[in-house]
């Protein structure tokens, strides 16, 4: 069977950034502050545009949760940090309903570089995009989890 909750986390994850252009990140940038990259993260849920209408949630705790409305049945749990260089790491799981079994994938982590800028604006790279985008207002992550429900019912509907 596909695993469909790598394939949609790939292309969310590629696609997490459209709807604001891409920028050459000031030369004078520097490695964000590791834990101005968590304020930025902790408790809200970061959004993927594109085909995937879904999003990531990083608690507080550093556990992370996602999910996908392009397949509405798999959700993924894992765990999430920022390291010394400002790159906000998670790796994640996904599960969904097999057959009357629990289908999983093998974990998988992922970076998100992250640098600030002169003015004190944040730019963020992702895995394979040479190029560096603005954290803007209408792109930063969002309070709360905003899949809680849906999350909730894929674990129902995986069985677990």
């Amino acid at each position: 069977m596909m695993r469909p909750g790598i394939i949609l986390f790939a292309a969310a994850f590629a696609l997490a950034a459209a709807p604001v252009l891409a920028e050459v990140a000031p030369g004078t940038a520097v490695r964000a502050d590791p834990q101005k990259v968590a304020r930025l993260y902790a408790g809200k849920t970061d959004l993927w545009g594109g085909d995937c209408g879904g999003g990531i949630y990083l608690s507080p705790q550093m556990e992370a949760r996602a999910w996908c409305a392009a397949s509405p049945e798999a959700f993924a749990a894992g765990r999430w940090s920022v390291d010394t260089q400002g790159r906000l790491c998670h790796t994640l799981s996904w599960y969904w309903p097999d057959g009357g079994k629990t289908g999983s994938g093998e974990p998988e982590t992922s970076c998100v570089e992250h640098v600030e800028d002169s003015r004190g604006r944040i730019w963020r790279r992702w895995p394979g995009d040479p190029k560096w985008w603005p954290l803007q207002r209408t792109d930063r992550p969002v309070s709360g989890y905003k899949y809680k429900r849906r999350v909730a019912a894929a674990r129902a509907a995986a069985g677990i």
